[in-house]
């Protein structure tokens, strides 16, 4: 760790993990319930990315103010891939695989 950065250590998991993914919801939602949050992500795979992206220190984990905002930014893509595969099963958007971009593209349908 650098001597002159800030680190925060995280003591519950679940609940950072609790918070982080409904701030990262509040794009897309102002009010929902922790049972619609699980449609877009669950609390585990939100511990998951804060496991992954965090310092690990004789077991805990520590985060500094860019580790935060790259977890953040990590739940808030997958939510964003699940609302899309979301809209896309119930035949709302469309998508497909750009050779061209190396990406998936999504359009929404022509009778919308």
């Amino acid at each position: 760790m650098n001597d002159d950065q800030e680190y925060y250590v995280v003591t519950n998991i679940h609940k950072f993990s609790t918070v982080m993914r409904r701030e990262a919801l509040k794009v897309l939602y102002e009010e929902i319930t922790d049972e619609e949050i699980d449609k877009y992500i669950t609390v585990k795979q939100c511990s998951s990315i804060l496991k992954k992206l965090s310092l690990k220190i004789d077991g805990k984990l520590y985060l500094d103010e860019d580790i935060y905002l790259n977890i953040l930014k990590e739940i808030s893509s997958q939510i964003h891939q699940s609302a899309l595969s979301k809209l896309a099963s119930e035949d709302i958007i469309e998508c497909a695989w750009d050779d061209d971009s190396q990406q998936m593209v999504f359009w929404v349908k022509n009778n919308m």
